[in-house]
């Protein structure tokens, strides 16, 4: 009875761990997705009540805001496999940078961005639009080329956390149930949120204040989460 007990609980631990994998992914696919409508939605309410005169303007000041962050911030002497981040970057903001002034020429829309008219008005929603969608994929890059950082934060945490576990229960020391939940609750929010902020902001934000906070927020929860970590590995 007790060997069939411990084959249940080995297929609903395996299932458990499935289950995570596909919480966590449809986790991200969602804050991109709200990230999306959410942005366009806060610059679209920008426009019509906040800066009407801008229009668009403020938009794709941003984004050439960020691409210049790019520019200065990402590293061209060290490469890896043939290339460097800001060759990755670099192909990310041409190309959107050359879609974004072709469709300036095509539609003669460089003196039209704000104004009172109706139609001025739609134009600039609709190329606020494109705009927010080429912030977001600067942005979303930008955070995929942190993932390096990310990674060494995780393994610190997990290798000094599980060094202070052992020295606890050497010592004879109390689990405690009560911060491992909590620490275990934060991991998550501790990557999204930040990210989810910055991937909605309307305004011009330098990367850094991204990932400096949630690379604190990351070592914090899984290094609280892996010392009171309460079965043995």
């Amino acid at each position: 009875m007790s060997k069939q007990k411990k084959e249940a609980k080995k297929v609903d631990t395996e299932e458990g761990k499935k289950f995570l994998i596909v919480r966590i992914f449809e986790l991200f696919v969602r804050v991109a997705v709200f990230s999306v409508i959410l942005s366009v939605l806060i610059e679209w309410f920008l426009i019509v009540f906040i800066y009407p005169e801008s229009g668009a303007q403020h938009s794709l000041n941003v984004y050439l805001s960020e691409v210049e962050y790019m520019k200065n911030d990402f590293d061209n002497d060290h490469s890896g496999f043939g290339f460097t981040p800001y060759t990755i970057m670099q192909f990310f903001t041409d190309s959107m940078s050359s879609f974004i002034f072709r469709l300036f020429e095509w539609f003669n829309l460089g003196a039209n961005l704000g104004g009172d008219g109706f139609f001025t008005l739609l134009d600039d929603l609709i190329l606020s639009v494109v705009f927010v969608l080429s912030i977001l994929i600067l942005r979303s890059v930008v955070l995929l080329l942190s993932f390096p950082i990310f990674l060494f934060v995780i393994i610190n945490a997990l290798s000094i956390g599980v060094t202070k576990r052992e020295i606890r229960k050497a010592n004879l020391g109390a689990e405690s149930s009560r911060r491992f939940n909590l620490a275990k609750r934060m991991i998550m929010p501790s990557m999204s949120w930040p990210w989810f902020i910055y991937l909605t902001s309307p305004t011009v934000m330098h990367p850094l204040y991204v990932i400096l906070p949630t690379s604190i927020l990351l070592y914090v929860s899984i290094r609280y989460a892996s010392e009171y970590f309460e079965k043995v590995f």
